[in-house]
């Protein structure tokens, strides 16, 4: 993983930030002097096999950070993250864009064990 623990993504109409020193979580989000949303708030929930996955989620790592703003005017930030008890690598995508407060977040999920699993969520 690479060493910085806070992703910054602000720009100047949208205050973005991503903490990763314990799963995922907000550490900014809204505009320059307002906040939208809590560090608290889940950017994402899975249902894997009846068990709930959040981006804090105990055993939920980051493993990988890329950036990508070969497409102008759009940064594309990717968060790998593996859940040791289901052997789970979950992708989380954010891709912001310049002079917008607009924000675009996906999930991929990857099954990189040998287990089948169930998602419902």
């Amino acid at each position: 993983m690479q060493s910085s623990k806070i992703i910054d993504l602000s720009t100047p109409i949208l205050s973005y930030a991503l903490d990763t020193r314990s799963g995922l979580t907000l550490e900014a989000y809204g505009l320059p002097e307002l906040s939208w949303a809590q560090p608290s708030s889940a950017l994402f929930a899975l249902d894997i096999n009846g068990q709930r996955i959040t981006a804090q989620s105990a055993n939920l790592l980051v493993t990988h950070v890329t950036r990508n703003e070969e497409q102008p005017g759009r940064r594309v930030l990717k968060v790998t993250l593996h859940h040791a008890d289901t052997n789970l690598a979950i992708h989380y995508y954010v891709a912001l864009y310049a002079d917008t407060a607009l924000i675009e977040t996906w999930l991929e999920v990857q099954n990189i064990g040998s287990q089948t699993q169930r998602l419902s969520r």
